[in-house]
């Protein structure tokens, strides 16, 4: 049976589970809801402006920190591996600050930057940059130490070494990095807007929550698990195409 199919038929078999239980009195409908009152629901908020609007606020908030991280992380990683001292210096600091707890970290940024997406950007920035960067770092110090000698026995520079070479290796570590931080930026995005926001689909699941309305609370985490399987679908095909000169498994 092809896996697509199976996919579907696993979705769809968990949906039904989920409505016979409450339809049943299995678990009380008011704890779980049911799919028939959450997916029109959900279908009727993202035909709304109110929708669109929730679902582009956390959608900005999550790729701009998200992207932020990326590219600083990537980059001071190059930056630290590069000098064996300089990552012996700093190495015990990047540890420490891996250990933080992140949300810890959002009445700092509300402080600092205020309720607005500032303080979320940096929230997703600060879940997703150690990823990135130790990954970056691990993705380097994993090249095949014998590629790079026959590299420079062929008579590649260091230029050429880190563009055939370490670059082309490091993507399949970037990527599984990549697709870690995309569900975390969203995570880290709606948990920030439940604390302190003004918009965005962690603010509809806080309002939701003080008025015990657990329909639009599932509203939400649906709407988030979607758009982060479609990212994350997204980066499994570029991977796939960017990685085609890979040998297979």
């Amino acid at each position: 049976m092809p896996i697509a199919l199976v996919r579907v038929l696993l979705a769809i078999g968990g949906v039904i589970l989920w409505e016979l239980v409450a339809t049943f009195g299995i678990v009380d409908e008011f704890w779980i809801s049911k799919p028939s009152k959450i997916f029109p629901e959900a279908v009727r908020y993202l035909s709304s402006p109110e929708g669109w609007y929730a679902v582009g606020v956390t959608f900005y908030e999550a790729a701009a920190g998200f992207a932020l991280a990326m590219v600083l992380g990537v980059v001071s990683g190059f930056l630290i591996t590069r000098s064996a001292y300089v990552k012996a210096v700093l190495n015990p600091f990047v540890g420490v600050m891996n250990a933080v707890p992140r949300l810890a970290l959002i009445p700092l940024f509300i402080v600092w930057f205020g309720i607005g997406s500032p303080s979320k950007i940096m929230m997703v920035f600060m879940i997703c940059y150690f990823v990135v960067l130790v990954n970056t770092i691990s993705a380097i110090e994993s090249v095949d130490r014998e590629l790079v000698l026959v590299a420079r026995l062929l008579g590649a520079g260091k230029r050429d070494i880190q563009k055939k070479v370490i670059i082309p290796s490091s993507i399949p570590w970037l990527f599984a990095a990549t697709r870690i931080c995309v569900g975390n930026a969203f995570g880290g995005a709606v948990v920030a807007e439940m604390v302190a926001g003004n918009g965005g689909l962690g603010y509809m699941v806080s309002a939701a929550a003080a008025l015990l309305n657990l329909r639009d609370v599932f509203v939400a985490v649906i709407i988030v698990m979607a758009i982060a399987y479609c990212c994350d679908v997204l980066l499994l095909r570029l991977e796939r195409r960017l990685l085609r000169w890979r040998p297979a498994a």
